[in-house]
């Protein structure tokens, strides 16, 4: 069999002989964001670091408004209903002709340029198993077209639909390599595996078929390295847009629209082992952070590069330790970046001086986790918090100026109506220091402890759902929903996925009865910059209810990535 990697390999290798395009894939699952892609950059960056050219781009901001709506969630449209067909996707990867799939797949590259690139690297958005069919489809148009191609962008190990078929679809051509995990370090080695002509098979993350037709599975890389995203090449102006209740109005104040919110994280994993988190598990467990005076040039590099003050930070938590929390702020502080941002944060690592500084240093949104109310739920799925820490943490952050958000899971094993109670108690006396909440059903997730152990957690009987390629008939497929589980001497599957949707149910009621829908991003920066107090942003409220995205209301439902009925 011919080496994919003949058909760019030139005389004398090196990095600087191969032209590399680097894609965002379209979302047909996600509304468009208006923040430019953060994996995107920070491969970007590491790529150059290593002298290879490359050209990021992205086509979900490319097709945003034109070729897809702004806002998907729970809507179909023509290219959506296309890609959900996938008996029919399986007919065309497999060599039949499809006029229309052949239509969609030229109008979406004919919005990148192509010419000139050899190589070209697709990466899926996590989650979206519709949109991972259309960057198949996008994938053997390009290998059929002489290119060669990696696809990747499946960091995360329960939403990883192309992994779960890999045989198939490598058979099929969708593509030379694959790669799960995160990119930067592998997609390093695999070019300099193949620009020195060595095997490929140690590349970190790699999948391969060998000769007997058993996968080759490389453990994949779940740290990034510290490199500060290099977006030069992306569509800046593009991102921006924001989505409304109707797809493509503006929210709540038109002067929000082209704020553009630049991502970045200081921090990389997570120190809490919280059960129902995949940062509790073996993967993403370990914690790198950028040292502080390199991020504060990075970030004014950023800032002055880009002309835009407003920030969010994509950490699991700001403050893995109160040291390293005021060492960072302290450094903004006094770098005096001028700059708004938002984060994660745990409460235990704060006190009342850190939330101060805090909001000096530019902080105008933190999210606290908190999960469930009940003291006994938090002991049973290990999360280091006492109710009464979070409570005081809110008043200073509150009091601090900083607009609080809160993330609440429904349905955690074995929750009673008792402790469903006991968060929205929580909810009714802490409403004066909340600015929103965040509410998501509870789903067991892969490479979580709970996922590793689940007789420790009550839980049992693990099946697997499948995914949009390889639904088994009756079995409901569900964006939501990866497995089903019992609860071990509690609920069995399907009175548990009932449980989760009553407690979903209750506490959405409750955060709506007490306007916890909140706001999106770009508002509570405008508020900010306007009047330069949370209080200003009292007067946004036509969004709230919008932003409070109800999984098991019209909209979630409809969101199922199984094609409607």
């Amino acid at each position: 069999m011919t080496d994919p990697a003949d058909r760019t390999r030139r005389p004398g290798g090196g990095a600087g002989n191969r032209r590399i395009r680097l894609l965002r894939c379209p979302s047909l699952l996600y509304n468009h964001s208006g923040i430019p892609p953060f994996g995107i950059a920070t491969i970007t960056a590491m790529l150059r670091r290593h002298g290879h050219a490359v050209d990021p781009d992205d086509l979900d901001a490319r097709c945003a408004g034109t070729l897809f709506p702004l806002h998907r969630w729970g809507r179909q449209f023509p290219a959506r209903t296309l890609m959900q067909d996938i008996p029919r996707l399986r007919l065309h990867w497999a060599g039949a002709q499809d006029p229309e799939v052949d239509r969609l797949v030229d109008d979406i590259l004919e919005r990148t340029d192509l010419d000139g690139y050899d190589t070209v690297l697709l990466s899926c958005v996590e989650g979206d198993d519709v949109g991972a069919a259309l960057a198949l489809c996008l994938g053997q148009r390009l290998k059929r077209q002489g290119r060669l191609v990696v696809l990747g962008g499946e960091a995360y190990p329960h939403m990883q639909p192309i992994r779960d078929d890999f045989a198939w679809f490598s058979a099929h051509g969708c593509f030379d390599y694959y790669i799960q995990g995160y990119g930067e370090v592998p997609l390093v080695e695999l070019f300099r595996c193949l620009d020195a002509g060595r095997p490929v098979t140690e590349v970190p993350g790699l999948l391969g078929l060998e000769g007997d037709g058993r996968v080759r599975e490389n453990d994949p890389v779940f740290l990034r390295p510290e490199v500060l995203p290099d977006f030069d090449g992306l569509p800046m102006s593009l991102y921006g847009r924001r989505v409304g209740a109707t797809g493509n109005e503006l929210v709540e104040d038109p002067a929000a629209d082209r704020m553009l919110i630049l991502p970045i994280k200081l921090t990389y994993g997570c120190p809490m082992r919280c059960a129902f988190c995949i940062s509790s598990g073996r993967s993403f467990c370990r914690v790198t952070s950028i040292e502080p005076r390199t991020l504060v040039e990075g970030l004014r590099h950023l800032r002055d590069r880009h002309g835009t003050p407003y920030f969010i930070f994509y950490d699991d938590v700001f403050n893995p330790t109160l040291a390293r929390a005021h060492a960072v702020a302290d450094a903004m502080i006094e770098a005096d970046l001028g700059i708004l941002w938002s984060d994660c944060a745990h409460a235990r690592a704060v006190d009342r001086e850190l939330a101060d500084k805090l909001h000096r240093a530019g902080a105008r949104r933190l999210v606290w986790g908190l999960e469930s109310a009940s003291p006994a739920m938090l002991r049973r799925v290990g999360k280091a918090l006492r109710i009464e820490e979070l409570e005081q943490t809110l008043r200073w952050s509150h009091e601090a100026g900083i607009y609080n958000g809160l993330e609440l899971i429904a349905g955690l094993p074995h929750e009673t109506d008792d402790e469903i109670e006991m968060t929205v108690d929580f909810l009714r006396r802490n409403r004066p220091w909340i600015d929103q909440v965040f509410l998501n059903p509870f789903s067991l997730i892969t490479g979580s402890l709970m996922h590793l152990h689940p007789e420790e957690y009550g839980i049992s009987n693990i099946r697997k759902l499948g995914t949009l390629f390889d639904r088994t008939p009756g079995q409901t497929y569900s964006w939501i929903q990866r497995y089903t589980f019992d609860e071990a001497g509690g609920l069995a599957w399907p009175d548990k996925a009932r449980q989760i949707e009553r407690s979903y149910r209750r506490i959405h009621d409750v955060q709506m009865e007490l306007g916890l829908g909140g706001h999106d991003l770009s508002t509570i920066f405008l508020a900010f910059a306007r009047t330069g107090s949370k209080q200003g942003i009292a007067g946004y409220e036509a969004g709230r209810r919008h932003y409070s995205f109800d999984f098991f209301g019209e909209a979630g439902r409809a969101h199922s990535q199984a094609r409607q009925a």
